[in-house]
C-alpha cells in the first residue's frame, strides 16, 4: 500500500522531466530538469521504506513477545510434567 506513493512519484517525475527537459535550453537547464526528478523519485521512496521500517519494528515487536509467551507456556510444562523413567534394557548374560 506504501508503495503506491512511490509508483506515483515515479509518474509524476517522468512527466516532470519530460516537460523541462524540452524547455531547457542550456545544459545547467538540463542539469536541473535531471536533479528535480530524482528528487521527486528519491523522497517518496525513503518515506515508503521508513513506513515500512516502522511497519516491520512493530511486526517484530509482536514476534517476540509471542515468542517469549510460548517460551515460557513450554518452560511451565517441562517443570510440570513427571520425569520419564527409562529402565535398562535386559542383557543376556553370558554362560
Amino acid at each position: 500500500m506504501v508503495w503506491i506513493i512511490s509508483i506515483l512519484a515515479c509518474i509524476v517525475a517522468f512527466l516532470s522531466f519530460v516537460s523541462d527537459w524540452q524547455a531547457a535550453q542550456s545544459a545547467p537547464q538540463q542539469c536541473v530538469a535531471i536533479s528535480m526528478a530524482l528528487l521527486i523519485v528519491i523522497l517518496p521512496y525513503c518515506l515508503s521504506k521508513a513506513i515500512m521500517g516502522i511497519i516491520q519494528d512493530g511486526q517484530i515487536k509482536r514476534l517476540n513477545e509471542t515468542l517469549e509467551t510460548h517460551t515460557r507456556l513450554l518452560a511451565s510444562m517441562a517443570n510440570t510434567v513427571s520425569p520419564i523413567t527409562v529402565e535398562p534394557e535386559s542383557v543376556p548374560k553370558e554362560q
